[in-house]
């Protein structure tokens, strides 16, 4: 079944529909490419990420996420977004922050609240200004990030079980779309 409801954004379905399949015992594979699905990682919840130019398909769980962003939860990635920003989400972040200076900011504060809380004690004056000149931009941005998890959605998950192809439909789509 095709899920979706007017006012919230699919990234935000898919993160309370994830997250009440865990709750309820299941075991969910995410298929995506995107890199702010990776907060949604848990022992029960994956990434299945398709590969791309010959290369192979990968399952994300919380330590890949977590070695590939050199966060300690998955959660920061959240706080990581929030600094870095990322273009395809139209999520601004700091200028003048990337990957490697929000891992290190990130694992000294652990959050961008925290960051603030500590008044930046940053050993770079030029980072320390930046995100002190782009405060309201980095709260915003980690708001802007974070995938909701509690979208008033209807669903059945018993309908969402999968049994097989359905050959007939199947056949009358690739035939419509000339699949040999």
């Amino acid at each position: 079944p095709m899920v979706a409801m007017d006012g919230y954004e699919a990234d935000d379905i898919v993160g309370t529909l994830a997250k009440h399949a865990e709750i309820e015992g299941f075991e969910t594979y995410m298929m995506t490419s995107h890199k702010d699905y990776g907060q949604l990682v848990s022992p029960h919840i994956k990434i299945f990420k398709p590969g791309k130019f010959g290369q192979p398909a990968e399952i994300l769980g919380p330590e890949e996420i977590c070695a590939k962003y050199g966060i300690n939860r998955p959660e920061q990635l959240i706080d990581m977004l929030g600094l870095w920003g990322d273009t395809s989400d139209n999520i601004p972040g700091v200028p003048g922050i990337g990957q490697v200076r929000a891992q290190k900011l990130i694992a000294t504060y652990d959050s961008i609240e925290n960051m603030y809380a500590c008044h930046l004690q940053s050993d770079n004056e030029k980072t320390r200004k930046l995100m002190l000149q782009y405060k309201d931009q980095a709260l915003m941005s980690k708001q802007l990030a974070t995938i909701m998890l509690n979208v008033p959605v209807e669903y059945d998950f018993n309908e969402m079980l999968y049994d097989g192809p359905d050959v007939v439909k199947l056949k009358a789509i690739f035939n419509e779309l000339e699949f040999k």
